[in-house]
């Protein structure tokens, strides 16, 4: 029973992150899935600055990354992989421990 319980929860965490990869997140907040966050240009070679916060909120949503700017008014993309709409933060950070 156990093992049905997990593989239905497995198939829903599933199931929200494709949702979440297909929509746009602009506008939206997201947290960071580990501290500090490496905002990096356009091109995604370089590092712009180092932001020590758990949440941001999109500019701009494309080829899965996001633009976001940090309390300090830095501005630069993470990967859509690095974070977690705060939506889903819940159940992303319960499923960790």
């Amino acid at each position: 029973m156990r093992s049905i319980f997990l593989a239905v929860l497995v198939v829903l965490f599933a199931n929200v992150h494709v949702v979440c990869a297909q929509e746009n997140w602009g506008g939206k907040t997201v947290l960071i899935k580990k501290s500090p966050a490496k905002l990096r240009s356009a091109d995604f070679k370089k590092v712009v600055a180092v932001a020590d916060q758990i949440d941001f909120r999109v500019r701009a949503d494309k080829d899965g990354h996001i633009e976001v700017q940090s309390d300090e008014k830095a501005v630069g993309w993470l990967d859509k992989q690095d974070v977690v709409l705060l939506a889903n933060g819940v159940a992303f950070f319960t499923a960790l421990i």
